[in-house]
């Protein structure tokens, strides 16, 4: 049940920002952000490295957007849910947004948090599970963003971090595919020769080489192992043909369906992910001991056999 003027209010900020890049309508990313399909296919990352997670975990979601995938994993998964949303002053108002929607179903509105930082507003081992998607790639500080999410999970919890690639062949915001190590100054003019809205065209922060020296680092000053870089996931859904149902998303679709009809689809996405070329590097860890022998708060299931 969405509250009055939700929907509209949603697709103007859309409207305002993400339709400009990608070319879709803003009542359409409006109504993709509140798919329960859309949730699921996000879901569908902690379900293939944990597939039995267990209802009530207490999951803390970084950056919730205007509060569909919260609201769907609350319902959809028994989640005991809580975010926290970055506080915009440029009038899109999402953490406002977020409450509204959880307040109208039944879920308690005070549990999606804005915050102005990197730092959240939780005490160290709050939570089982933490996910971190386009949080990170809107940070000003995404490693120490990164921190933070570790330091609120319990030991024995899971957190996954979905990072937009520097070096990836395809964009999500645009909705197509782009020279993976085209110089940012080119980039405008790319993006432009598709008909698309150059004024947001950049680079993400991190490259996976990138990534894989920032976990070093925050292993400096956190006990984790590393589950995944998501390479496993990412040929799992080149298998599937299948990457989001975002419109988005299509042409990747597209790409992995062609591949798979040829029977190339494994052999593509072992390349890609050798080469590091990915769209995005979906990052799983598990919190372990601390020194001092501290007991893991949170039983998971184990991760998936590959």
């Amino acid at each position: 049940m969405l509250p009055p003027g939700y929907l509209e209010e949603v697709s103007r900020i859309c409207d305002g920002s993400g339709s400009k890049c990608s070319g879709v309508p803003g009542e359409v990313l409006a109504r993709e952000a509140l798919s329960a399909q859309a949730a699921e296919d996000l879901h569908q990352g902690f379900a293939w490295y944990f597939p039995r997670l267990t209802a009530r975990l207490k999951l803390l979601m970084v950056g919730c957007n205007f509060g569909g995938p919260l609201l769907h994993w609350a319902r959809l998964h028994g989640y005991d849910v809580w975010a926290s949303e970055l506080f915009s002053d440029q009038g899109i108002d999402s953490h406002h947004l977020a409450r509204q929607l959880l307040g109208q179903n039944g879920l308690d509105a005070s549990q999606v948090q804005p915050r102005t930082s990197p730092e959240l507003s939780f005490d160290d081992g709050s939570f089982h599970l933490v996910y971190a998607a386009a949080a990170l790639d809107e940070s000003s500080a995404p490693e120490k963003l990164m921190s933070e999410c570790l330091r609120v999970l319990q030991v024995g919890g899971v957190a996954q971090f979905v990072i937009s690639n520097q070096q990836g062949f395809y964009s999500e915001v645009y909705g197509g595919f782009q020279p993976p190590y085209l110089h940012p100054w080119l980039l405008s003019a790319w993006v432009r020769s598709f008909g698309k809205d150059p004024g947001k065209a950049s680079r993400p922060a991190f490259t996976p080489r990138m990534i894989r020296k920032a976990v070093a680092r925050l292993q400096g000053r956190h006990s984790f192992k590393v589950v995944s870089f998501g390479d496993e996931l990412f040929a799992h859904r080149m298998k599937k043909g299948h990457f989001g149902s975002v419109q988005a998303l299509n042409k990747l679709n597209r790409l992995a369906k062609f591949l798979g009809n040829l029977g190339l689809a494994d052999r593509a996405a072992g390349w890609i992910c050798r080469l590091g070329l990915q769209h995005q590097v979906v990052l799983t860890v598990e919190k372990t001991e601390a020194a001092g022998g501290v007991q893991p708060a949170a039983k998971l299931c184990p991760p998936h056999a590959f």
